[in-house]
């Protein structure tokens, strides 16, 4: 992955008794659309599951691994099971047409109160949405 912490499943259950939510990213957070179709079935089940069975609770939801998705892999994640998946755009969801789609942003150890703040009330996504616009659309970092 990329080598940073990954929290331990003892640090999430722990974290999960104090109210967040985890839902899983892939057995071994692959970039699931460079994957062949076998594989990218396994990583999707087999992630479910382990979440599933160390945290005790139901994993409905994929989260795809760097927001790297294309048709094939949200098709992957419904014919697995999943009720939904998101992908890593800063704007808020707002369309109850995209649950194979939805967005979700980054929260870093570097992300301060008024970031947070920022991203929770769709501030950030305009920020994001107006620094593409004036690059000439090319991407901007989720910070």
């Amino acid at each position: 992955a990329s080598g940073e912490h990954v929290l331990s499943w003892e640090e999430m259950w722990e974290l999960q008794q104090a109210g967040f939510r985890f839902y899983p990213h892939g057995l071994r957070h692959r970039r699931l659309n460079l994957l062949p179709d076998d594989e990218l079935a396994r990583e999707l089940l087999a992630s479910r599951h382990a979440m599933e069975a160390q945290l005790g609770r139901p994993g409905p939801v994929f989260c795809y691994p760097y927001g790297d998705y294309d048709a094939r892999v949200m098709e992957a994640a419904r014919a697995a099971g999943y009720l939904g998946a998101c992908g890593l755009r800063p704007e808020l969801n707002r369309s109850p047409d995209q649950l194979w789609d939805l967005s979700r942003f980054m929260v870093l150890r570097t992300t301060t109160a008024r970031g947070f703040r920022s991203r929770v009330t769709g501030a950030f996504g305009c920020y994001a949405a107006m620094r593409r616009l004036l690059r000439g659309g090319r991407s901007t970092p989720d910070r």
